[in-house]
Order: C-alpha cells, then structure tokens, then sequence
C-alpha cells in the first residue's frame, strides 16, 4: 500500500482516533469509578497492622472481627529480605551483608540476633512484639 497524499492520511488518521478515542472514554469513567470503589472495600477488608518482622499485613478480615487483637498472617509470612532485613557475617577484618531469605515461621525459636544492640532469641522478639 502506497500513501500518496501523507497530509490527507494523517488528517484522516488523526479524525479516527479521536472516534475511537470518544467512545472508549465513557468506558474509562466507569472502570476508574469501579476501581475507587474496589479501593474503599479493600480498606475497609484488610487490618493495617504489620509484622513488625518481615512488614507484612494482617489477615484478619475486618468484616469478620473489626476488633481483633491477635494479628495473624494465616497465608504466611513474607522473605524478611522485603522489609529489610540483612544478615551480616564477617570474614577476617571484612563485614558482608546479604539479604535475609528466610520467613518468620522458618525461624528457630533459639535462632538469636541482635535487635536495636540488644541480643534476643527469636521467641523473646516475638513475646515483646505480642505486647
């Protein structure tokens, strides 16, 4: 296929974009609308409360108990590696840094480590945490 006038096809091309463009806006407002909407029920579904470990949300639905004052993570937890959470290990004089791959329910009770300079288990870091 050949263009033989570039002004007139383009013209051309530019008018039917706009008709296509028209008839897909209205569609648009309905999905945005539909998409706030979905936005509200997720907030009014979901508890904000983290683990204060790997940061991941809360399962509890709050349609279920809006109250609720054990924070769960039923679907489990999240590689603590997402929050942050580095381990470090020293070889000689040097100090490496890698990310933390583990999830929390993988954690041995006795596992230790330090915490804001203090040395805890990680049983004692979930007792505090429960408070």
């Amino acid at each position: 296929m050949e263009i033989a006038n570039y002004s007139l096809f383009i013209s051309s091309l530019d008018e039917k974009l706009k008709e296509e463009y028209a008839t897909i806006e209205p569609k648009l407002g309905i999905e945005e609308a539909e998409r706030s909407l979905f936005r509200e029920q997720i907030k009014l579904m979901l508890c904000p409360s983290k683990c204060y470990c790997c940061k991941r949300l809360c399962d509890i639905d709050m349609r279920l108990d809006e109250h609720h004052k054990i924070h769960k993570c039923e679907y489990g937890h999240q590689m603590r590696a997402v929050s942050g959470i580095r381990i470090e290990k020293k070889k000689g004089v040097t100090v490496e840094h890698y990310a933390s791959v583990k999830r929390c329910e993988d954690i041995e009770e006795t596992s230790s480590f330090q915490f804001n300079s203090e040395e805890l288990t990680w049983k004692e870091f979930c007792e505090r945490k429960k408070d």
